[in-house]
């Protein structure tokens, strides 16, 4: 797969938990560590321009609501613990204090994310009020008529509260109109209710390439089979999108005046240039001792073939010195122009 394809890496709630001790932790807001190891990859990788990370904004309410139901848990179990210790005999009155009772702890969290979305530069979706009508009935016909009920709204085939707030996070996602400017998506949930029919919806409406995984070890190993070339090959890849190449590819194309097609000789009418680095491959000579780059660039030609407009497809391959130095040492296009 090119590498230039533009991937949308969608986080639930149960990847984004952040625990202390194993509890829900509330002293601060943070992602857990499947979010932050699939961010570090993106940087490290250098896939910021190919490879967005978002977070439904439901699935941050829902962050906040557990953290104040853990804080408001500890709270009353800190009062039973303390009304059971303070007749020890070597605990005086008044030793075991409590939080202040006029503390906000939801003010506290409220603030607490705000800061950590805006500093990170998070990416949130939610869906738009003129959606609701839409994702209400998509909602219903998984309810209405279904002995079941349909993935993600219910679990095991029983319906629950779970389930809803599943499927209004599905219901954003599939509502998200910016999934038009992706090529793929990786939704990230450890749930297992996001069933078959939540990847052929999805499908069916977007015409894009959905996973559903639940590690974030999967996630970048997807990451890493889809870029693989341009994370090992970087190098050139900003070689060849450069203005010195692109200037250098155009003005061949300009200059040529005829394209080679089905035998025939045909006047180039136009030509477009789709991806300067499409791919890149390095071959070594017989005896292992020299390392060659080739990259190919993805080119379209305009012509007219047997009277009607046709788009032909190109491959231009262009041949560098080493990885070192980089030398320009030809272009071979196929079909062959002229």
């Amino acid at each position: 797969m090119s590498f230039n394809i533009k991937t949308l890496v969608v986080c639930d709630t149960n990847s984004l938990r952040n625990l202390e001790a194993g509890e829900v932790a509330y002293s601060s807001f943070s992602f857990g560590k499947p979010y932050n190891l699939i961010a570090e990859f993106i940087r490290e990788k250098n896939l910021e321009d190919y490879v967005s990370l978002a977070v439904p904004k439901m699935v941050i309410e829902e962050l906040k609501n557990q953290k104040q139901r853990s804080y408001q848990k500890d709270i009353q179990d800190l009062k039973k613990i303390s009304q059971r210790l303070a007749g020890l005999p070597h605990i005086e009155d008044g030793e075991i204090k409590l939080p202040d009772e006029k503390f906000s702890c939801a003010d506290f969290i409220e603030a607490a994310a705000n800061e950590y979305i805006t500093i990170n530069k998070i990416n949130l979706l939610d869906f738009q009020e003129a959606d609701a009508p839409s994702m209400l009935r998509s909602m219903l016909a998984k309810v209405v008529g279904q002995e079941n009920g349909k993935s993600p709204f219910a679990r095991s085939g029983k319906f629950n509260d779970a389930g809803f707030k599943d499927s209004v996070i599905w219901e954003t996602i599939m509502h998200f109109e910016k999934v038009r400017d992706f090529d793929k998506v990786i939704f990230l949930t450890k749930d297992g209710d996001y069933k078959d029919n939540c990847i052929d919806d999805f499908k069916a409406k977007w015409q894009r390439h959905l996973d559903i995984f639940k590690d974030e070890n999967r996630v970048i190993a997807e990451l890493e089979r889809d870029y693989g070339n341009y994370i090992e090959n970087r190098k050139v890849y900003e070689y060849a999108n450069k203005d010195y190449f692109k200037d250098y590819l155009f003005d061949l194309l300009k200059a040529a005046s005829t394209i080679d097609y089905e035998g025939e000789s045909l006047k180039i009418e136009n030509f477009q240039i789709n991806n300067y680095c499409q791919k890149v491959d390095q071959v070594a000579d017989e005896d292992g001792d020299f390392v060659s780059v080739k990259f190919v660039s993805d080119v379209a030609i305009d012509a007219t073939f047997n009277g009607e407009k046709i788009k032909i497809p190109v491959a231009a391959t262009t041949v560098l010195s080493d990885l070192d130095y980089m030398e320009l040492e030809e272009t071979i296009f196929e079909p062959n122009i002229n």
